[in-house]
């Protein structure tokens, strides 16, 4: 089994969340290190930013884990990096360490130009 942090289209709403069915939901998080994110028309992150990022956690079957891989195109347009989350367990804070999807050195040009959400606490939201 694995963990997954998700950020962008793969949360509760969004189109790709299909792509965790069956998967165990832990819960809302919040990354413990900062990042910066990219609104693309899908959300990237890139890491040593200046924001925490909310988000879900999952834990995932091997075949999820595949899955998701192919969707985020891992390894060439996002690369996936173990983070540190916390998990608000009302009035303390439980620790994790998932995968995270983060962009790769190929995505670097595209971004360039993308706006970035500011914030010390960011999230991605398009509905």
């Amino acid at each position: 089994m694995h963990k997954v942090f998700v950020y962008g289209t793969l949360k509760r709403g969004y189109g790709n969340h299909r792509l965790l069915e069956g998967s165990l939901f832990l819960g809302e998080a919040l990354t413990k290190g900062e990042f910066t994110l990219y609104d693309g028309g899908f959300p990237y992150l890139k890491e040593n930013g200046f924001s925490q990022i909310k988000g879900e956690l999952y834990q995932v079957d091997d075949e999820t884990f595949e899955r998701l891989d192919h969707l985020e195109g891992y390894p060439s347009h996002y690369n996936r990096v173990e983070t540190t989350v916390t998990l608000d367990k009302g009035g303390y804070e439980e620790l994790h360490f998932p995968w995270v999807y983060v962009a790769s050195e190929r995505s670097k040009d595209y971004l360039i130009n993308r706006p970035i959400i500011e914030g010390t606490i960011v999230e991605w939201n398009r509905k």
